[in-house]
């Protein structure tokens, strides 16, 4: 599809929303009491002006890219991708690193300026290094996009990037690229919109096509394609998460997320990576890049937002590369996923009772995946199960609740009790034991039972929290440390 078949698309579903909203304007209108009628009718007007001013704005525009894709040279040899217009020399564009011959997993795109106070990158670079495993590195490239246009800071960059990482080059795990001259349209004197300066025009815009050629260099290293930023660190063991939450999914989808903030975090297949680079491109000096891929998203026919929780990936930068801008935003769900305690855990599944909010399930407050146990309200008589795959003699066990981030988010009475017999299942699932001991109770959101082999002499099959006194404030399950007796 090219080009002005997507333009046409898009505005077609820009008119298909405009006539959806004027409908259900109408039918709210006559279907709600007036004071509610007033709220949500002018919710819908809203949502209809947006729409509106989008199709005004875009009605019109041209094709402003067929001068600088023309200008691209195509070539015939192996190295160069056809399945988009857009046509990328791979060895001409590629600083540092060697392609791999085979395909991998994931492509983790990365595109980086220089702030005028410093740079993020390396700490970026070494927290994905650092919470993958050397086999997981084997089927993922990592492409570092050096998008500043001083030639100098670019020549400092790489000698930095190849004294540091050089281990990591040759074989195929980091490459650094960057994208010719004539690969970039007009960025002068472009519409303005949303009140904003010409200079942040130009850097947004410029922003757009910066993804652009990343995504058109990345379409056919991995099977899956993540969008990072050069200021954010990951959290332990995120590939993992990313396999799982993958598999999770039962539907057909454009975009995972795993992250809550802008364009962080976001997974593609890498066969859509083409269309999308076609897509910013179309519309570069129109919106953001941000709002773009919302949009793509819709065109695309995903219309619920996918994200995994908690976050995989937390910003940490401060200054934009935008100058003089300050940017403060931290993702709210994010959890790094460090267990405090170095414990034995061994196998074992956790259930309970409560409802968990959203993707924060018992489980993950029992292994080193980032995340923890978020159960809604507990009540008496609600119950957190430990089950061990085999018995265990045990030494200390250790449930803690609530974070720093949510103090408030605590158990406030609850006991903990061991059993050595699982005899069943209720008709919910959970697990059915016998003959509880009585070990300790909880104080301040926390039991610690350093004296477990004392108190039961047997090996414990089964671990029991029971919540003895109702509570408004939601718990947090940070983390069940066991030792076992060795």
């Amino acid at each position: 599809m090219n080009a002005r078949m997507w333009k046409n698309l898009f505005l077609a579903c820009l008119a298909v929303s405009f006539t959806v909203n004027s409908i259900l304007m109408l039918a709210k209108t006559f279907s709600l009491d007036k004071s509610d009628s007033k709220t949500a009718c002018e919710e819908q007007k809203d949502t209809m002006l947006k729409t509106i001013r989008l199709l005004q704005d875009n009605c019109n525009v041209k094709n402003k890219h067929q001068q600088f894709q023309q200008s691209i040279v195509d070539k015939t040899d192996q190295s160069t991708m056809r399945r988009s217009s857009i046509v990328i020399d791979k060895e001409e564009v590629r600083l540092l690193g060697n392609a791999r011959a085979n395909k991998g997993f994931l492509t983790i795109g990365i595109p980086t300026v220089k702030r005028a106070k410093g740079s993020y990158l390396q700490s970026t670079l070494d927290s994905i290094i650092e919470h993958t495993s050397a086999d997981e590195r084997k089927n993922i490239v990592v492409v570092v996009f050096l998008a500043d246009m001083d030639v100098e800071i670019k020549s400092q960059t790489v000698e930095i990037l190849k004294q540091k990482y050089s281990q990591y080059m040759w074989n195929g795990f980091l490459e650094v690229i960057e994208a010719p001259q004539s690969f970039y349209p007009p960025l002068e004197n472009l519409k303005q919109k949303y009140g904003d300066s010409q200079d942040r025009i130009r850097w947004r815009s410029k922003q757009v096509v910066d993804y652009a050629f990343l995504f058109s260099y990345c379409q056919d290293i991995s099977t899956y394609y993540l969008q990072l930023e050069d200021d954010v660190v990951s959290s332990p063991n995120f590939i993992s998460s990313i396999r799982v939450f993958i598999e999770s999914q039962d539907h057909p989808w454009v975009t995972l997320e795993f992250s809550e903030l802008g364009f962080i975090g976001k997974l593609y297949h890498s066969t859509d990576l083409p269309k999308l680079s076609e897509f910013a491109l179309l519309f570069y000096d129109e919106q953001p890049v941000d709002y773009l891929l919302r949009y793509h998203l819709a065109v695309m026919g995903q219309t619920k937002t996918l994200i995994h929780l908690p976050s995989l990936f937390q910003h940490v930068g401060q200054e934009s590369s935008l100058k003089e801008k300050q940017q403060d935003l931290m993702d709210r769900f994010f959890n790094a996923g460090s267990l405090q305690y170095n414990a034995d855990n061994p196998p074992a599944t956790v259930y309970s009772s409560m409802r968990a909010f959203s993707m924060y399930l018992p489980q993950l407050a029992y292994k080193s995946q980032p995340g923890y146990f978020w159960g809604v309200a507990p009540k008496t008589g609600d119950s957190i199960f430990v089950v061990f795959e085999t018995a265990v003699k045990l030494t200390r066990v250790i449930f803690e609740t609530g974070t720093e981030d949510h103090k408030d988010d605590f158990l406030r009475n609850g006991r903990l009790e061991a059993s050595s017999q699982l005899i069943g299942q209720t008709e919910k699932q959970l697990p059915v034991c016998s003959d509880y001991v009585y070990l300790g109770s909880f104080d301040n959101g926390k039991v610690d039972v350093s004296d477990v082999q004392k108190k039961t002499e047997q090996a414990v099959k089964c671990l029991r929290v029971s919540v003895t006194e109702d509570q408004v404030a939601w718990m947090i399950l940070k983390e069940i440390a066991v030792w076992i007796l060795k």
